[in-house]
């Protein structure tokens, strides 16, 4: 009989899945290569479609498995295409909107709520998605149809909310989305695409904000609400509602910190809502039903309604609709008495959410969990059957009369594991009955069973995922496979709790109540646990897909034979993870110095080609109203900018980490960054370090835990880095200044016989000093002082350096009015040109002799000679 765990003949077992993986490569390759129109394709796909039934009529198998592999890999290219168009056609009606990113003009709008408000990760706005159909232009009312991300900003005590399906009117502004363009970032777009949100609009005020028509409250949105409710009144704290709410509605984890750890610590996919919750759900509602007097067919359709109810109450990512269409799928095999593959549940479950949607091939969520899924089900199974399986034989064969013979590896080490137990009870305790010393071992083996089989189901999805999670940017979960065994048992009852808490929450009473308030004891045990457990993050450094592809085809191929290779797929691990880790890259050839797009703020790094790292200043959000915490993580850019940035160019480590003074928008994501990335060295200006502000404490407590010794540059200290040099030109070692602009370091870095200024955020007076003091030499390359302010770039400072390019590090000038228009016509004025980061994203300089060149994200780079 054959083995149900062996995953050979994948192609008969599962047909759906190499449906998918030519589907999937049609995705791919239209992307790749200019194909005409998707009718054209479409057309060419049911003109195929005809050979291939004649061949299967006739039995000719292999023309009939040719062509029907051309017509997936074509309607996969239509699937494509036809996203293309979609996308094509939506930019043209949001384009009158892209100017407007930088005119930063407010539009009255009317629409519609679709869902209810959620807090910022600052907590210091609300947003939701509202269908806007009406919009005032130039005075004039223009209908649309247009899906807005709205952000409303909101003091802390703000009593309203609106509710789905409300009709509101503010005046917001709209800008087309737009993220941090740097090296290997995905694009912003993409992302709010398949979330079908075409416009983010901001309403700076809640008096600009009213409700036209409210609507009244449903069923879902009740339930939601008293269980939000519920949960930030009664779990204990605001850390634990969060894990609450990440567990039972599926609500993102808004604190930084707190997401963080829970990466770091492997654990995080036990926060997002996906098969395992479906399972649980699944296995509480059945046992429920198991004990009332009904047929198993409606004991099903219940759990499918129970199951689809749950679906509508939390919030949809693709994790929760590709758990319910595999949960879906199953009950329904049972229903109609045809049990269904897992391997073709989760095909299918792929294919229904590539037809909605082609792009979420590209999705971060998509590929998290169907490598995780399909690594349970080609690696995890053939390596439980391997390591519990002899575990479970020995469990059942103890003390048995009955004889095996067969010869298959795991029935021999299930023998190997009876005769070992066997002969302990016959050595040391024959006085204890056979039959109760080998039910009480069997309870033990198969306890050990079940641990090795988590064990290795984790160990799967690390070994499938380690090219995936290089390429989205997390930290190898080394505490991971095991800390998800003991953090699940802990996530189970936490679920049970909270799903008893939903009925009696609709119902009302403190009933609801008691159950969170245990939940939320469970729910702070698991956090310590995972700050007990959180080690430094190991990062990888992406693979390109070609690796990628070698290496999973490779891993696979090793377990989709009748004898599977273990031995084989490990040492491909193995070596697959110190190639990601260990293995030193080459620096560039010549010395790289890039202005990373951080958005309203600093953020500098020079490479030299000795593979020497030295980043300036670290950027960060600016914020609005009262002064935050570095350490409550608003504002930090460490994970979502700086680091995914670092890993692309491949670097592992910084040797100096230098940061001109402590504004937010220099120094907001330094304390992140020495949290999560190693650095060697740490300077900070002298005189900044001397004025002590707040952020300074916060600074120095952090390099204690890091081992670092702060080192203060004042006027006159020179870093050398092999090839490269830096000398601080501001500020002295007199009195420190009460403004930190005024205490921003000045840097002129020398590579050869280039010559580069990094001004920080000094203002006139600054400048004036340094030009009539001759400390400034001629430069290449200046970035623009304060981000091209109005106080800033002066004519002594440009007549002193006679820079040949300026840069200038911005965010939307529609905030601050950076660059001023006034700094720009100034160096027009003198024939300097000057490039921006939001106009143009990560700005790279490759400093070659005799010259230099200018590279942005994409494929444009420029030669200049100076």
């Amino acid at each position: 009989m054959r083995d149900s765990a062996a995953p050979a003949r994948l192609g008969l077992t599962a047909p759906l899945l190499p449906v998918v993986a030519l589907i999937v490569l049609g995705i791919l390759l239209a992307r790749a290569v200019c194909l005409p129109g998707w009718p054209a394709v479409a057309m060419a796909a049911a003109a195929l479609l005809v050979p291939a039934l004649i061949a299967v009529h006739w039995g000719f198998q292999r023309s009939a498995l040719l062509a029907l592999g051309c017509v997936f890999v074509l309607a996969g290219a239509v699937l494509e295409l036809r996203e293309q168009d979609r996308f094509r056609q939506s930019a043209a009606e949001t384009n009158a909107w892209r100017d407007n990113s930088a005119a930063g003009k407010y539009e009255r709008l009317e629409g519609m709520t679709l869902d209810l408000p959620r807090p910022t990760p600052a907590r210091d706005a609300l947003e939701g998605v509202v269908m806007v159909d009406r919009i005032w232009r130039h005075g004039r009312e223009v209908e649309a149809a247009l899906p807005v991300l709205l952000r409303v900003y909101v003091p802390h005590d703000w009593p309203g909310q609106w509710r789905r399906g409300d009709r509101i009117q503010c005046l917001a502004r709209l800008t087309l989305p737009r993220g941090f363009r740097n090296e290997g970032t995905r694009p912003a777009g993409l992302y709010y695409w398949n979330r079908n949100i075409r416009l983010l609009g901001s309403c700076k005020s809640p008096g600009l904000f009213s409700i036209v028509n409210p609507a009244s409250e449903g069923w879902r949105d009740l339930i939601a609400r008293r269980l939000d409710t519920l949960i930030h009144a009664e779990s204990g704290d605001f850390v634990r509602a969060e894990v609450l709410g990440a567990l039972l509605l599926g609500s993102n984890i808004s604190t930084p910190e707190l997401r963080s750890a829970y990466i770091d610590a492997g654990i995080y996919h036990l926060l997002v809502i996906s098969g395992t919750h479906f399972t649980l759900i699944a296995l509480f509602v059945g046992g429920l039903l198991a004990l009332l007097p009904l047929p198993a067919p409606m004991r099903h359709v219940l759990l499918l309604v129970v199951l689809s109810l749950y679906l509508v109450l939390v919030q949809y990512h693709v994790s929760v609709v590709r758990a319910f269409i595999i949960a879906m799928i199953y009950i329904l095999g049972r229903l109609l008495n045809r049990p269904a593959a897992f391997l073709n549940a989760i095909a299918l479950a792929a294919l229904i959410l590539l037809a909605w949607q082609p792009w979420f091939l590209f999705d971060a969520g998509f590929q998290l969990t169907f490598s995780a899924v399909c690594a349970i089900a080609l690696v995890g199974r053939p390596l439980t059957q391997a390591a519990a399986g002899p575990l479970q034989y020995a469990a059942g064969t103890l003390f048995s009369p009955r004889i095996d013979l067969d010869p298959s590896q795991p029935h021999r080490a299930g023998r190997r594991w009876r005769y070992r137990m066997e002969w302990l009870h016959f050595r040391y305790v024959r006085w204890w009955a056979p039959a109760v010393f080998g039910r009480w071992v069997g309870r033990g083996l198969r306890a050990a069973a079940w641990t090795v089989s988590g064990l290795c189901a984790s160990l799967a999805v690390l070994m499938v995922s380690l090219p995936v999670l290089a390429a989205l940017h997390f930290p190898l979960p080394l505490s991971g496979t095991v800390l998800t065994l003991v953090a699940t048992t802990l996530v189970w009852p936490i679920m049970i709790l909270l799903l008893l808490a939903v009925p009696l929450a609709a119902l009302g009473g403190t009933a609801a109540g008691m159950l969170i308030q245990a939940a939320g004891w469970l729910a702070g045990i698991l956090n310590m646990l995972v700050d007990a457990c959180r080690w430094p993050p190991l990062w990888m450094i992406p693979p390109g897909g070609l690796l990628a592809a070698c290496y999973l085809t490779v891993l696979l191929l090793c377990f989709a034979i009748k004898q599977p290779r273990h031995h084989s797929a490990f040492i491909i691990s193995v070596l697959m993870l110190v190639t990601l880790v260990g293995i030193p890259l080459p620096g560039p050839d010549g010395l790289h110095f890039s202005v990373l797009d951080v958005g309203e703020g600093d953020s500098l790094l020079l490479r030299t080609p000795e593979g020497d790292n030295v980043m300036v200043d670290t950027g960060g959000t600016p914020s609005i109203g009262p002064p935050n915490r570095a350490r409550d993580g608003t504002g930090d850019l460490s994970r979502r900018v700086l680091i995914p940035t670092l890993l692309e160019k491949g670097i592992r480590r910084l040797d100096a980490l230098v940061i001109t003074h402590f504004d937010t928008d220099h120094a907001g994501s330094a304390i992140g960054l020495l949290r999560a990335f190693p650095v060697n060295a740490l300077f900070v200006s002298d005189a900044e370090w001397r004025r002590q502000p707040p952020f300074a404490d916060e600074l120095a407590a952090q390099a204690r835990l890091n081992r670092l010794v702060i080192r203060p540059l004042a006027a006159g200290d020179t870093l050398r880095f092999h090839s490269l040099t830096l000398r601080v030109l501001h500020p002295g070692r007199g009195k420190p200044d009460s403004r930190a602009n005024a205490n921003s370091l000045v840097l002129e870095g020398q590579w050869r016989d280039h010559r580069i200024l990094l001004t920080g955020d000094i203002e006139a007076a600054t400048e004036q000093y340094l030009a009539e003091a001759g400390r400034l030499n001629r430069c290449a390359i200046m970035k623009s002082p304060h981000h091209g302010s109005q106080t800033s770039s002066t004519p002594a400072l440009l007549r002193s350096v006679d820079p040949s390019l300026v840069l200038i590090s911005s965010g939307s000038p529609w905030r601050f009015n950076h660059p001023s228009p006034r700094v720009i016509a100034r160096l027009e004025s003198r024939g300097i040109p000057n490039l921006t980061t939001h106009r143009h994203g990560e700005i790279l300089v490759r400093f070659h002799r005799p010259g230099f060149q200018l590279s942005f994200p994409g494929p444009d780079v420029t030669a200049f000679l100076h």
